[in-house]
Formats: structure tokens, C-alpha cells, sequence
């Protein structure tokens, strides 16, 4: 937002994000991403042993993506490793507090279903990014016999919507004399 102040302001604004909006996008994309995180035991503690482990499982499915911009990518995966293993923790001990008496001593398993969603921004040498994400992670922790360890599997679910804007279009639109007037004269009520 620094570096496009008056291209940010537009955003807020429908009437004007329809016009000035579709003349920025090169390319548009949603892909699908699934993927199953198998976690053991010695990773339950260790947020960045939980980041490694979802970016070692999404990075592969990450390769399909329609777009080729493995920085992208990289981002993709890297921001979803931080939310899950940022809310794994919190997201089974939210699911184990509410386990009732029986649940607790037949070691029922405890299952969670934790948000994931982010919106971030990219630069390339000629072009500018911005991703949105968006899905759910499901927990489940498989209780151990006694003396045992648990088994814990993160199932993901998630849509990644890649926006590719020309850097050059942005910049020129930016400063534009038209659009800074448009932004000026700007009625919401009218909208």
C-alpha cells in the first residue's frame, strides 16, 4: 500500500475498482491445493518442526500450479505452514477441552477444524502478485494406548487465487491526473 498509495485507495472504491481494476490483470488463476500432513510425536511442541513438515508436504503439491512462479510458490507455502503450525497447538487443546468425562478416559480421539486464510503480495522483476488463500486445516489426534504415543494427521484444504498485475500499468495508474481525481470527486452514498 506504501508503494501504490492512490492504486489502494481505488480498491475501496466499487465504482472505481470495476473501471480501473480489469485493465491491470495479465493473468488470473485459482488453483486447489490437498494435502495430508502426517505429524509425529516429536514435532507436537516444535512450531518450526511443524512449519518444516507442512512445507516439506505442500511444496510437491504446490508443483502443479497453473502458474510458473516458484517465488510464488514458496510464499504460498511458507505463509500456510506459519498459520497451521501457529493454530495447530491451540486448535487440539480448544478440541480437548471439550471432551466430555467418558471421552477423557476411553481416550477418545480429538479432532479440530482450524481456518486458513491470507492475502499477500509478491514482486517480480516486471510484475506484482497478489494471492489470496483460503481454507480449512482438520486436526485429528489419534489417542494412543496407554504408554503409547499419539498419532496426530493435519488434513488440507485450500484454494490459492493468484492475481498477476503489469508493475508498469500499476505505476502509471497510480499517478495518474485522472484517476487521483476520480479518488478526490470519490461519493460512497452515490455508489
Amino acid at each position: 500500500s506504501k508503494a501504490y498509495p492512490n492504486f489502494c485507495k481505488m480498491l475501496r472504491m466499487r465504482s472505481l475498482r470495476e473501471r480501473y481494476f480489469p485493465r491491470l490483470v495479465q493473468k488470473s488463476w485459482a488453483h486447489a491445493v490437498k494435502a495430508s500432513v502426517p505429524i509425529r510425536a516429536t514435532m507436537i511442541r516444535s512450531q518450526e518442526s511443524l512449519r518444516a513438515e507442512v512445507r516439506r508436504v505442500l511444496h510437491p503439491a504446490m508443483a502443479n500450479t497453473p502458474w510458473e512462479n516458484d517465488a510464488l510458490n514458496g510464499k504460498v507455502v511458507e505463509v500456510i505452514g506459519s498459520i497451521v503450525a501457529g493454530g495447530m497447538e491451540e486448535s487440539v487443546r480448544a478440541a480437548e477441552r471439550e471432551r466430555d468425562f467418558l471421552q477423557w478416559v476411553f481416550r477418545c480421539d480429538v479432532s479440530s477444524t482450524m481456518s486458513l486464510g491470507s492475502f499477500f503480495h509478491l514482486q517480480s522483476e516486471q510484475h506484482e502478485a497478489v494471492c489470496s488463500t483460503g481454507g480449512c486445516a482438520n486436526l485429528v489426534r489419534r489417542k494412543a494406548q496407554i504408554g503409547g504415543h499419539d498419532m496426530l494427521r493435519i488434513d488440507i484444504t485450500l484454494e490459492i487465487k493468484a492475481l498477476i498485475l503489469d508493475r508498469q500499468k500499476l505505476q502509471q495508474l497510480d499517478t495518474s491526473p485522472t484517476l487521483l481525481r476520480d479518488v478526490e470527486n470519490y461519493n460512497a452514498i452515490l455508489d
